[in-house]
């Protein structure tokens, strides 16, 4: 089974009120226990972001950067994707998803 990286961007997009936002972390949990064979790194939150360039470092990341990461494991990245398509994260922002390289 190959291994696929899910980052997470968030885009903005928040709940309305903290009763949507309670509903959209229950469908998220949901979800993850639905998973929970492929999701081998289920939930990893970044925090202390620095970007660093050449010119410099700046706190908390660059704009738009990546806020975390799941594992998941899959025969292909046609079945790690079917199962990124059902994540409710997608209501909030947007996930990329790539396969890792085993060397």
């Amino acid at each position: 089974m190959a291994k696929f990286i899910m980052a997470y961007y968030h885009s903005g997009k928040t709940p309305a009120t903290p009763e949507e936002g309670a509903a959209q972390m229950e469908r998220y949990m949901t979800w993850m226990m639905e998973h929970q064979a492929a999701l081998i790194e289920p939930q990893n939150p970044l925090k202390n972001k620095r970007y660093i360039t050449s010119d410099g470092v700046t706190e908390g990341g660059k704009v738009g950067s990546m806020m975390g990461y799941s594992i998941i494991e899959a025969a292909n990245i046609d079945a790690a994707q079917a199962i990124v398509q059902t994540c409710p994260f997608l209501e909030m922002g947007d996930v990329e998803l790539a396969e890792l390289i085993q060397m």
